[in-house]
């Protein structure tokens, strides 16, 4: 961004709100103007845009709009750079006189750039190898600048995805928690054994609605999450919870997502798992952000849902098993079937994720469970 940004970047790292919208930016809110129905709609064309709602749904306005999108890519254009001071002006108790003081300086704040942890070439577990990647995110830091740097569209596919994480990494800009979530997939591709799943929430605070996405992951039996908020225990957890079920619940001593959440007087109305994301950072197939869904969250018998969390759970373990991958050049050996490899794999012996598409179908079409409110 450049020395003008590093004032802006400082005036914002702890920014100043009113109570009611600091608890409600704390679940990575998002205000639109405009209702949109569709999470791959057009943005408008003024070079950034509202940030939509994670699910397509409509969601209130508050004050104005509590974050943006660049569209612009980098360098950022000037309107959206002055559209973050003015955002820090209206946050900030010093108003106007924040940016005329920061942007007085003769030099800017010296950032530090973190270094991306190489995970595939650590000799450790696989355990400290998601927490480095966690450390790196947080070294990013959680963006409060009013506008979100990187451009996420949820129906991209994965190469597309991958290499806005390499801009991510190359510009070292403080990320929201999708964009994390992403980048998450992009740290911890190539690890053998780590199944990678989205994990969306929707909750409610003082009639206002607020959602937030993390990175669920699967290693030898424990589950756990990487991602970014405001709240750092809504973020990362540890792998260490021995089902999926237990992320959620309150058992044992280990911080859960529900716990969380109550800490801070939401009251988790929604969640969606996805489906394992492939390993193959050149796939043409699409992330599935809500294959499993539970509405009316805090109104379900609790036992009964932990029961189909954990079925769910166990039906995707059953189909995220490995293949030996085989290039097309080479002759396919006995009892491999070629067909079911993925694209561009280049290495023998190597266990890679079964294609998407096989278990989206066999996800999404009898065994797709929805527990609606209206009927639950």
């Amino acid at each position: 961004m450049g020395d003008k940004s590093g004032g802006l970047l400082s005036a914002l790292s702890t920014p100043v709100l009113p109570t009611s919208a600091r608890e409600a930016e704390d679940l990575n809110v998002s205000y639109p103007s405009q209702a949109s129905s569709s999470v791959g709609a057009p943005y408008p064309s003024t070079g950034s845009s509202l940030a939509r709602s994670d699910e397509g749904e409509d969601e209130e306005e508050d004050e104005g709009v509590l974050f943006y999108v660049n569209k612009t890519g980098f360098p950022i254009a000037e309107h959206v750079y002055q559209r973050m001071w003015d955002f820090a002006c209206k946050k900030h108790p010093d108003g106007k006189e924040l940016a005329s003081r920061c942007k007085s300086y003769n030099c800017a704040v010296e950032v530090p750039v973190p270094k991306e942890p190489k995970v595939l070439s650590m000799k450790t577990s696989v355990k400290a190898k998601l927490k480095a990647v966690q450390s790196y995110m947080e070294a990013l830091d959680y963006n409060h600048t009013g506008t979100q740097f990187f451009d996420i569209l949820k129906n991209r596919p994965i190469i597309s995805l991958m290499e806005v994480c390499k801009k991510m990494i190359q510009e070292s800009l403080p990320i929201k928690c999708l964009e994390a979530t992403v980048l998450g997939v992009y740290l911890t591709n190539g690890i053998s054994g780590l199944e990678r799943f989205p994990l969306s929430f929707k909750s409610k605070f003082s009639g206002k609605s607020a959602r937030h996405v993390v990175l669920g992951v699967y290693h030898n039996g424990l589950y756990g999450s990487l991602g970014m908020s405001r709240r750092t225990s809504l973020a990362y957890k540890s792998l260490q919870f021995e089902s999926l079920s237990a992320l959620f619940r309150k058992t044992g001593t280990f911080e859960n997502f529900q716990s969380s959440y109550a800490e801070i007087g939401h009251k988790v109305a929604r969640v969606a798992i996805g489906v394992p994301v492939s390993h193959d950072s050149r796939s043409f197939e699409t992330i599935v952000w809500g294959n499993f869904i539970i509405n009316g969250y805090w109104k379900k018998p609790r036992d009964d849902m932990f029961v189909e969390i954990d079925k769910y759970a166990k039906e995707m373990r059953t189909k995220m098993r490995t293949t030996v991958q085989v290039p097309s050049f080479l002759p396919c050996p006995p009892g491999v079937d070629k067909a079911a490899s993925l694209p561009y794999t280049q290495q023998l012996q190597k266990p890679k994720l079964v294609s998407n598409n096989v278990l989206k179908k066999s996800l999404s079409s009898d065994n797709l469970k929805v527990m609606d409110s209206a009927t639950g």
